[in-house]
């Protein structure tokens, strides 16, 4: 009340003021998420189809389809990609980089619209014409895996910031060898399918 200075005990005002700085931290907290989240939210970038083992020779044939998920479009520049292969020295997963460069056959650039797909080769140009009509080509390297004796091999597709942003594990059977590819279905389950 007006004119009532000094009639809080100082106990009270210490219990305020935490009250009041546990709130304001709480409310601001808060509010930077809400303000920060559009930014920094991710793509749902994943990988949705795999020719791990096509018909005829895997060099130069094998690719890994991407979809993007997500209402933004992503700049695939500095994203990588890991087939399983790890590093000699380090033992760490190798990270491929991609090349949108027409010299290696590269088709539409690095920038994935909302709702498309792109697909990653590790020989752009055998793919290219082998599927006429991609409208987006990365090139990149590759050697997938063709797992037998219920082994497994693991996919790893990483973002600008280094970050796993889709993971994919598989086995051989189905689409060993015959032009099958495993296809992503709705439910999350993969298909072998032509």
């Amino acid at each position: 009340m007006p004119g009532m200075k000094g009639s809080t005990p100082p106990e009270a005002e210490r219990f305020l003021a935490r009250s009041w700085s546990a709130s304001w931290a709480a409310a601001t907290s808060a509010a930077c998420f809400f303000l920060l989240a559009p930014f920094s939210a991710h793509a749902q970038v994943v990988i949705s189809e795999i020719l791990y083992d096509p018909a005829g020779a895997d060099q130069g044939n094998e690719w890994v389809e991407l979809y993007n998920a997500g209402a933004a479009p992503v700049d695939l520049t500095k994203w990588t990609f890991s087939d399983g292969a790890t590093s000699k020295t380090t033992g760490n997963l190798v990270h491929h980089a991609f090349s949108a460069s027409p010299a290696s056959g590269a088709i539409g650039g690095m920038m994935l619209a909302p709702q498309s797909y792109a697909v990653l080769a590790d020989n752009a140009a055998a793919v290219a014409a082998a599927f006429p009509g991609l409208a987006q080509l990365i090139d990149t390297t590759m050697t997938l895996p063709n797992p037998s004796g219920g082994a497994s091999a693991t996919l790893v597709l990483f973002d600008d910031a280094g970050g796993a942003e889709n993971t994919v594990a598989y086995e051989g059977g189905a689409a060993d060898g015959n032009g099958a590819s495993l296809q992503l279905q709705s439910d999350g389950s993969w298909l072998a399918a032509p």
